[in-house]
């Protein structure tokens, strides 16, 4: 019986191995259950395997070639009554075993979040602060450092609490820097004291200046942006200073900055007293309880009170010192509305006339009903001074003003005049002053002569105002 010649077997690709035989099989009209078992059991256990692997681990692996049955093979037709022909399924001897560790599934790893890598800058100097800080705990730099952060802190939180205040009417505007003033009167302790602190602050930093390095990238980085910041900080300081203080070099040098102030031409003055372009000086009123009656009493030439100017007060002297001694109330007001201050730096008594004192002297005994004797006090005592000698307020030795006048500001100065010998003296008041920003000293002079009777009581006429006929009756 002559066999039929069998045509090589071609090659295929396949991608499962457990379908592909199973498929082979079936189109070749073989029984899957008549194979060969062991073969069958190898298909079974592998795809098996296969479908555990898929759905726990995908692990690549290499696929087993299985030979087709070969073409002349009979295949069983629709009309045979044979049963179908089995044939063996002979693996390739080129297919490679798969490994076990491979069909073996895996445990399941959880994988974590990848960090990113520390910056090496940050851990330098994490282990600089470490070994800084277990060799002598805080480093002076960080020291000074957080010192200087809250002290700047507090100062920005006093400086914005102020400016709330003025803008919400909680506080009054300031009219002037009392600091500003200060300096201007001292200016040579104030440069010896900021002369030293620059030195010890100069020493501090040459001293100390191991315990500074070394400085890594970042802080020196810090550094530079908080100078940076600091420097333009000062220079807005002083801008504003220089804008609010107006220095006399800022008025000739930077005018645009500091402009000129504006000269009033028709300034709103009083007309009882005495003005410039800086300064309005007026009479207020008199605080004196007797004034002398002056002409006939039956026919007065006026009625002395505290408001008239001419009235002439009397002071006792062979009684005990009054309480309330004769004053004069000045009043201040500055004209000024450049933005400038006006400081009144002393207040004196020009002598015009010394008269020997009437007996007997006609007395009018008007009363007290006004005080001034808190308000800016000023004291002057009779000494024996001749005309055109002054004579000085008691009171104006302090080194400070006691009266600044901002833009449009009063204020009044009590003047009280004492003495201790009989006299009729006669007199005008000179108020001195200067702006804020220039040492030239101003005087202005009140139009008025005032006239004080300084007198014993024995020597009194004592009368009573008619009010009737506007004349004088004597007192019971």
């Amino acid at each position: 019986m002559d066999v039929p010649e069998q045509e090589p077997k071609p090659q295929r690709k396949r991608k499962n191995r457990t379908k592909k035989t199973s498929g082979e099989v079936t189109r070749s009209g073989i029984d899957p259950s008549s194979a060969n078992p062991d073969e069958g059991a190898d298909a079974s256990d592998a795809q098996g395997e296969k479908r555990q692997s898929d759905s726990k681990a995908h692990h690549p692996r290499k696929q087993k070639k299985v030979e087709s049955p070969a073409k002349g093979t009979k295949q069983p037709s629709a009309g045979d009554s044979h049963p179908a022909q089995t044939m063996p399924i002979i693996p390739d001897s080129r297919v490679e075993e798969i490994p076990q560790e491979i069909l073996t599934p895996s445990p399941k790893e959880e994988t974590l979040p990848a960090l990113p890598p520390p910056h090496p800058v940050i851990e330098a100097h994490k282990a600089e602060k470490d070994v800084i800080h277990g060799q002598g705990g805080i480093s002076i730099r960080e020291h000074v450092l957080r010192n200087l952060s809250r002290g700047l802190g507090w100062f920005i939180n006093a400086f914005a609490t102020a400016i709330l205040s003025v803008l919400l009417g909680f506080a009054p505007p300031v009219s002037d820097v009392p600091l500003l003033d200060f300096i201007k009167s001292h200016k040579l302790t104030v440069l010896v004291i900021l002369c030293v602190v620059v030195f010890l602050t100069m020493v501090a930093l040459l001293a100390f200046y191991e315990r500074f390095q070394p400085m890594d990238a970042l802080r020196k980085a810090m550094g530079t942006v908080t100078i940076v910041s600091m420097l333009s900080c000062g220079l807005c300081l002083s801008l504003l200073w220089v804008t609010l203080a107006r220095p006399s070099w800022c008025l000739t040098s930077l005018s645009s900055l500091c402009p000129a102030s504006k000269t009033i031409v028709k300034p709103l003055t009083s007309t009882r007293g005495s003005h410039d372009t800086n300064l309005d000086a007026y009479f207020i009123s008199f605080q004196s309880a007797t004034y002398a009656i002056a002409g006939n009493p039956l026919k007065p030439d006026y009625i002395p009170s505290s408001g008239n100017p001419r009235s002439i007060g009397v002071v006792p002297l062979d009684t005990k010192a009054p309480s309330t001694p004769y004053t004069i109330a000045v009043g201040v007001h500055s004209l000024s509305t450049g933005g400038y201050s006006v400081v009144i730096d002393k207040v004196a008594l020009l002598v015009t006339r010394v008269n020997v004192v009437p007996d007997p002297l006609n007395v009018y005994a008007a009363g007290l009903f006004t005080t001034y004797t808190s308000t800016n006090p000023s004291r002057f005592v009779y000494r024996g001074q001749h005309v055109s000698q002054m004579i000085p307020d008691t009171y104006s030795n302090s080194p400070l003003p006691r009266v600044i006048l901002g833009a449009g500001e009063s204020d009044q100065i009590d003047a009280a005049f004492e003495s201790s010998v009989p006299v009729d003296i006669q007199f005008r008041i000179q108020v001195t002053y200067h702006i804020l920003t220039h040492e030239d000293a101003h005087s202005l002079t009140l139009p008025q002569v005032f006239e004080v009777v300084f007198s014993n009581v024995s020597t009194w006429r004592t009368y009573q105002l008619n009010l009737a006929n506007q004349n004088f009756v004597s007192a019971p």
